[in-house]
This record gives C-alpha cells, sequence and structure tokens, in this order.
C-alpha cells in the first residue's frame, strides 16, 4: 500500500499531467511519467522482496525464572535477488513480558541475513504467547510498504522466582554423595538407568560408555535411598489463604510458590528425589536430580489456587512415600484433623519442617498451639509474614549454623 509520501507523489504525478495537458508542455508530462515509474518500481520491488524474505527466531535463554529476561534471537534472511531496504519487525506479547515490541533492521542485501536480538522482563510465573511476527517493508524512498506474517506464536514458560539456598539439616546426608565415601546403599558402579545430561548437571555421573555408543553426554540415574527423597507439601486451598491474609491473599500464594520453588530447586541440585503434594493430591515422584527440579518448577509454573482439595488425605497419601526422607510444608492455617495427620506423617519423616504463614488474618498468636504440638511430635516450624523472603526462613528451619561441609 501506498505511505503518505508516495499517495503525495501520486496525486502530483497526476496534477503534473493535467497540468501538461493544459499548458502543452512536454516537460510536465515527463515529470508525470517519471513520479508514476517510481512509484511502480517501488511496488514491485516491496512485493518481490516480500515474497521471499524468511524469518527464523528461538528463546535463547534455556530457563526463564520470573524477574529475569527471556532473550529471544530473530534471524531474517532473504534468499531473493531483491534487496530488502527497509525492513520493521513487529512482534506482539503479553505485558508480563513487556508488551509488544519493534526493531527496524538495516537492509538486507540479495542472498543476506540479519540477526537481531530482543531482551523482555519477565514480571510473574506462567505460560506465555510471543508473537505473531510481522515485518513491514518499504522501498528506499518509504513510497510503498507491504506486511507480511512472519512467525505464528511462541509459548514461553517462565518459571517461578527461585531464590540461593545453602546447606541441610545436619542430620541429613548430601543426596549427590561426597568425597567422604560411597552412597548408602548401592555400590559406587550400579545403576538402574541412563538419561541425558541436562545443562548445569555436574559431570561426576557422566556415563563413558553410553557417551561412546550415542555420542551425546548421558549420566547414570542412580536408585534413591530413602533419605536422599524429599517431600514439599503446598497450601493452595483459597479459603485458608484468605483466611490468614485476607485481601493479599494472592501475592501470599505467590510467596509460597516461590519458597517452594527456592526448596526444590536447592535440593535438587544437590541430587535429591523430589515429591510434590497440594491438597488436590500428591503428584507422581519426580526423577532425582536437577533433572527432576526442572519437571517440578515447570509444574509450579502452572499451578494456579483452587478451593477444592483435602490436606488430610493429602498427608495420609504420602506417608508412604516420605518416610525416612525430607518433609517440607508450607502452609497457612491447620484444623484439628490436619494437626494430627501432620503429627503422625512427621514421625516417619528423617527431618520435618514446616513455614506457617502470617498476616493480617491470622491475628496475635494465632499459630501458636499449632506450633507447640508439631514442635512437641519432630517438626522445626517457623511463622513467615507475605512477602518476606524464604533465604532468611530457610536458614532458622535449619536452625543456627551449618554442618562444616555447606560452610
Amino acid at each position: 500500500m501506498l505511505t503518505g509520501r508516495g499517495r503525495s507523489l501520486l496525486a502530483g504525478g497526476v496534477l503534473l499531467y493535467l497540468a501538461g495537458g493544459i499548458t502543452g508542455s512536454r516537460s510536465l508530462y515527463l515529470l508525470s511519467a517519471s513520479s508514476l515509474a517510481l512509484i511502480l518500481l517501488a511496488v514491485g520491488s516491496v512485493f518481490l522482496a516480500r515474497r521471499k524474505i524468511t524469518l527464523t527466531r528461538e528463546i535463547v535463554t534455556p530457563r526463564v525464572f520470573a524477574g529475569e529476561e527471556v532473550e529471544e534471537e530473530l534471524v531474517v534472511e532473504n534468499p531473493g535477488r531483491v534487496p530488502v531496504s527497509s525492513l520493521l519487525l513487529v512482534e506482539e506479547g503479553p505485558s508480563e513480558l513487556g508488551g509488544g515490541i519493534s526493531a527496524r533492521l538495516p537492509p538486507v542485501p540479495p542472498g543476506g541475513r540479519r540477526k537481531g536480538r530482543v531482551k523482555r522482563k519477565a514480571r510473574r510465573r506462567g505460560r506465555f504467547v510471543l508473537g505473531p511476527v510481522r515485518a513491514v517493508l518499504s522501498d528506499p524512498f518509504r513510497l510503498v510498504q507491504a506486511g507480511k506474517l512472519l512467525a505464528l506464536p511462541l509459548e514461553v514458560l517462565v518459571l517461578p522466582r527461585v531464590e540461593r539456598l545453602e546447606g541441610l539439616p545436619g542430620s541429613l546426608p548430601l543426596a549427590g554423595g561426597s568425597s567422604e565415601g560411597a552412597r548408602p546403599g548401592h555400590a559406587s558402579q550400579e545403576f538402574y538407568a541412563v538419561r541425558d545430561w541436562v545443562p548445569g548437571e555436574g559431570l561426576r555421573r557422566v556415563h563413558w560408555p553410553s557417551v561412546a555408543k550415542t555420542a551425546k553426554l548421558m549420566v547414570r540415574e542412580e536408585e534413591m535411598p530413602a533419605l536422599q527423597r524429599a517431600a514439599i507439601v503446598l497450601e493452595t486451598r483459597v479459603s485458608r489463604l484468605f483466611g490468614v491474609l485476607g485481601e493479599d491473599h494472592a501475592s501470599g500464594f505467590e510467596g509460597l510458590v516461590e519458597a517452594a520453588a527456592s526448596a526444590c530447586w536447592h535440593l535438587g541440585r544437590l541430587g535429591f528425589g523430589l515429591i510434590l503434594a497440594t491438597p488436590a493430591g500428591v503428584l507422581p515422584p519426580f526423577p532425582q536430580g536437577i533433572r527432576g527440579a526442572v519437571a517440578l518448577l515447570q509444574t509450579l509454573a502452572l499451578l494456579e489456587p483452587r478451593e477444592k482439595g483435602s490436606l488430610v488425605r493429602c498427608l495420609s497419601a504420602l506417608e508412604g512415600r516420605a518416610s525416612s526422607g525430607l518433609l517440607l510444608a508450607l502452609l497457612a492455617s491447620l484444623g484439628a484433623d490436619e494437626l494430627r495427620a501432620m503429627t503422625r506423617l512427621g514421625s516417619r519423616a528423617a527431618w520435618c519442617g514446616a513455614v506457617l504463614l502470617e498476616g493480617e488474618g491470622s491475628g496475635p498468636g494465632g499459630h501458636e498451639e499449632a506450633e507447640k504440638e508439631l514442635a512437641a511430635s519432630g517438626w522445626r516450624v517457623v511463622r513467615a509474614r507475605a512477602g518476606v523472603g524464604f533465604q532468611g526462613t530457610w536458614k532458622k528451619l535449619l536452625g543456627v549454623g551449618y554442618p562444616s561441609r555447606f560452610r
């Protein structure tokens, strides 16, 4: 379509033609014909370039956490014989990723390519759609422009915000093993499966015979002793969150999700096998190590609060799975039946810690009775305000000081 400049030139060409007819001036006819010819050349060049131009794009950041940047690489190629003089890329996007953007690229010669990178700030967790990407092409004189759809929408999964945690309860060994000796429960060379290496993992468990066969990095998926399991119980019921936090229950829930994400990322990097339980039910165990941590973070990225569910049934289902391992509960409030179930479950775990949310709706001393009963049955209980980072809460759960290997 013609731009404002192109329409002005076309109108001028028509007026020159009419003026030439009135005055009989041949020069005015030539100027009019030149104006119209320039417009036709512009139309032809733009639409020929539009037919051939292509775009490939990918998310460069392997894992995107809330609060971090999403980096996207765009590669424009021009396999045709007509140069692309002016190219504007326009990509739609949600407000959670900074909204829509536009970027003007340098001219693309025939057979050439141009690269560009776009950075967006991920404001919150969830699944979002980027795109589609459209190109707006124009001629060197900006007389004509035409649009083209270059790429379909692309989904981006933003993981919950994660805080850096350190240490483990002193009663638990490093799940990934240490230099102090072989891992309990099996010989150091035993394994039951191999899997692809995940970026971020160490190379200690690389299975070199499989690497030689497949030409890919493969690691051992080792058996998991009971002490190397970690279960995270997460409150998702709106009524309990609202009862403690009032109108601020949504941000309180996000804080619980980020706490769960921080704990699972920390424990997964240490080699623990992970289990996530909510009042809606207990999810199947995630793989051991960082691969399981990434899978659990992807689940947490899409987790939403809901009203239905029973914490008592959830805790009962965990009794067989979380025995002799690490247990972390992130809760809002506890009823009498739930408190009895927590007490029963805590006696089966090697270590158990509970975080109880406090807010304006909880009132002074709202958790005192629950805290006393849980502490008497072996739970380590910490009360935390909504909006406060989990790093300090984790240190309180561990107690004063760390085992020497974590200092």
